[in-house]
């Protein structure tokens, strides 16, 4: 081998060390539910400030879901049914964050897309699988001012899976 043709060669690995570092960095970077005692916590109190997309909302941060669909409720102004949709695909689930009113109504329609799935939140029922091609819902009624995360066991639990979060603002 010549001195040209070694050179090259070092330039190639010393690319490939740096992007596998910058990668397993990046992927790293995955806001994880936090622990306590070992446990993972998937219900916190809602964060302060916290703004309830409506369905004409504009510029909205991707990962935050807009409802396709808000029915107000006569008698609580505000709330009402929101229906949001959710994909699930190469283990992520797009977007990652439900936001709504306390009161609300709110079904999530879940929609695998390469493969089985399941949809874990601990803390309002047991997990439902969401086989690949399919669609399946959560629906429920929104209480407390909350922080829920959700999270596919399918695919390594809190730890390693796709996360998610639903916000429930509560009410003033």
């Amino acid at each position: 081998m010549n001195k040209r043709s070694i050179i090259i060669a070092a330039v190639v690995v010393i690319v490939l060390v740096i992007l596998v570092f910058f990668s397993s960095n990046i992927s790293n970077k995955v806001r994880r539910p936090e622990k306590k005692d070992g446990e993972f916590i998937t219900m916190q109190n809602s964060p302060p400030n916290v703004v309830v997309p409506e369905k004409d909302s504009q510029n909205l941060p991707e990962n935050i879901a807009k409802p396709e669909v808000f029915y107000e409720q006569e008698r609580r102004p505000g709330t009402g049914l929101r229906v949001f949709s959710i994909t699930i695909e190469e283990d992520t689930f797009k977007p990652d964050t439900v936001i709504v009113n306390e009161f609300d109504r709110v079904k999530i329609n879940l929609t695998s897309v390469d493969k089985d799935y399941d949809f874990t939140q601990p803390d309002s029922g047991r997990p439902m699988k969401i086989l690949k091609g399919t669609t399946e819902f959560v629906e429920f009624q929104a209480q407390g001012g909350k922080k829920l995360t959700f999270y596919c066991t399918l695919c390594g639990g809190p730890e390693k899976g796709p996360i998610g979060n639903i916000i429930i603002k509560p009410k003033e």
